[in-house]
């Protein structure tokens, strides 16, 4: 399985003013391996902002789809978990389609038995 790095991470938050929280909070997630206990601005901002980049236009679009499927599954993990996620503003099959259309691009195939085991299906 393709796994994300702190290096994605630098290289694909959204470069706004908001740059250094969204770099701070997903290296969290990233090094912790866990969830926060609630949602805030700089998660969902990222998450929002990143299920809209167009990897096609992109140099290196293998390491965005990566990073875009780690942004996806916080997200997915946050509307799943017993914490309310009210700062996550798109339905979560927009991020389950766009986790597919990743994992399918990426041709990874363990990724794409893990979202089929966990029910991940287009269009749910």
């Amino acid at each position: 399985m393709l796994h994300v790095t702190p290096q994605d991470i630098l290289d694909f938050c959204p470069s706004d003013p908001g740059y250094d929280d969204y770099v701070c909070v997903f290296s969290e997630i990233l090094s912790s391996r866990s969830l926060p206990t609630k949602g805030c601005f700089a998660i969902s901002e990222t998450i929002e902002l990143t299920l809209f980049a167009e990897p096609e236009q992109e140099l290196d679009w293998t390491r965005l789809r990566r990073f875009r499927t780690f942004t996806n599954a916080v997200a997915l993990a946050m509307f799943a978990g017993p914490n309310d996620s009210p700062c996550i503003f798109v339905a979560p099959q927009e991020y389950q389609s766009c986790l597919l259309s990743d994992a399918s691009a990426l041709q990874d195939p363990e990724l794409l038995r893990l979202l089929d085991a966990l029910g991940v299906h287009d269009g749910e």
